[in-house]
């Protein structure tokens, strides 16, 4: 059966290729449920990035994140084993818990966190009094306003799948690391919905966090000349496992 222009259009927005659905979605008529859907998802990504306060997580921790904070924390580990003092980003912190505990176990470390949910800041400033961390409310493409090539690593974990302007993130991310400074990035697989099923249904049901998806073939074209770009395996109890790479700026 011949795929319709809609159908197209859905199935890019349920493997999570909203940029293309969103292009596309402008083909069809406007009172079109699927492109009223695409568009009323983007006007909320929209609005969050201008109003950053204005959201609260309420996710929790599952086990890859323990897996890849196990990761990272052992390439820090390496980078951190002496007394120079060292300056940390974390983009997208969420709660704050793995710099906080980072920067307690290497009290070499200073850490800042960032991150456009407000729970990252500032209620948990008084919980942090024993480890050298500092939080702040605002978005990812935004820190290189603040700094410049000042971090001797930046940890951007789960954060390029969700923001708009990826290009501009990414770069704001490599401007405000030092040269030499190490850069590790965590990024998802995204498992495609199953080609059955109404996928009307689906849309109305799902709410999809994830605004594009990174193959491995773009990762390696993208990063793999970067200096010392290493990816590494990260599986959760399930099996399901992620993008884990590091590289020096």
């Amino acid at each position: 059966m011949q795929q319709t222009l809609e159908s197209k259009i859905a199935w890019m927005y349920l493997d999570n290729e909203m940029d293309k659905a969103r292009k596309l979605c402008t083909k069809l008529p406007k009172d079109n449920l699927v492109r009223k859907i695409i568009e009323k998802r983007y006007k909320d990504i929209e609005y969050n990035e201008l109003h950053p306060g204005e959201r609260y997580w309420t996710g929790s921790f599952n086990n890859n994140d323990f897996q890849k904070f196990k990761i990272a924390r052992n390439i820090i580990k390496k980078i951190a084993d002496s007394d120079k003092k060292l300056l940390m980003l974390d983009v997208g912190c969420l709660d704050g818990s793995f710099l906080r505990s980072i920067t307690m176990e290497f009290p070499n470390i200073f850490g800042y966190g960032v991150d456009i949910i407000n729970q990252a800041v500032p209620n948990y400033c008084t919980e942090v009094d024993n480890a050298n961390c500092d939080f702040f409310n605002m978005r990812a493409q935004d820190i290189s306003d603040m700094w410049h090539e000042r971090f001797d690593i930046v940890t951007v974990f789960d954060v390029l799948e969700h923001v708009l302007n990826y290009e501009e993130t990414m770069q704001a991310i490599e401007d405000v690391t030092k040269n030499g400074g190490a850069i590790i990035i965590n990024l998802p697989k995204i498992i495609k919905e199953k080609r059955h099923g109404d996928y009307l249904k689906l849309m109305l049901e799902r709410k999809p966090e994830h605004l594009r998806k990174f193959t491995l073939k773009y990762i390696i074209k993208t990063f793999g000349s970067r200096n010392n770009f290493q990816m590494y395996s990260c599986k959760d109890e399930r099996n399901d496992d992620s993008y884990f790479f590091k590289y020096t700026k």
